[in-house]
């Protein structure tokens, strides 16, 4: 009886082993689960930026501001208040830390109002944008025609890029 008690004793604490090598072993694999999820969930993301990318040639990842400003100040002031919003914008970016693969600016002007189009009754006034890039030959491709030449020609024109639809 003595013996059999003993090897019941012995069996318990082979069996208290077992069961905390289990239980140690099925915690470590608990644990690891969200690292590799993480891991898992980084890796899939990457792979869909990079797939983005191949697939529409553009980064997909963008870093974009816009900025209204007040037609009812002069030219210089409007001059400075775009250069004033343009440091805040790239200090700010600075503070995010992120590598800049590409960088470029463009302001336009959405509310310029053509007088000399007719307009059917009823319709609003015919309206265009205006917009500049900095370096815009980098960003875009020509289909027809040429790049403009930079600054004022010497009869007074500023050339331009117009989109096929203007």
């Amino acid at each position: 009886m003595f013996t059999l008690l003993f090897r019941k004793m012995r069996n318990t604490k082979w069996m208290v082993l077992c069961l905390l090598i289990g239980f140690v072993m099925a915690s470590a694999m608990m644990s690891t689960i969200p690292i590799y999820m993480n891991a898992s969930l980084q890796r899939m993301l990457v792979k869909d930026l990079e797939s983005f990318q191949t697939e529409y040639e553009i980064y997909p990842g963008a870093y974009n501001t816009s900025y209204g400003l007040k037609m009812d100040i002069s030219g210089s002031e409007q001059q400075k208040a775009v250069e004033n919003y343009n440091n805040k914008v790239e200090a700010k970016f600075k503070e995010l830390g992120l590598p800049e693969k590409l960088d470029k600016k463009y302001i336009s002007d959405e509310y310029l109002y053509v007088r000399s189009l007719a307009v059917s009754d009823g319709n609003s006034q015919a309206r265009f944008t205006l917009g500049g890039m900095t370096d815009i030959s980098d960003h875009i491709s020509i289909k027809q025609g040429r790049m403009f030449t930079a600054g004022k020609r010497s009869d007074g024109v500023y050339e331009c890029v117009a989109t096929e639809k203007a």
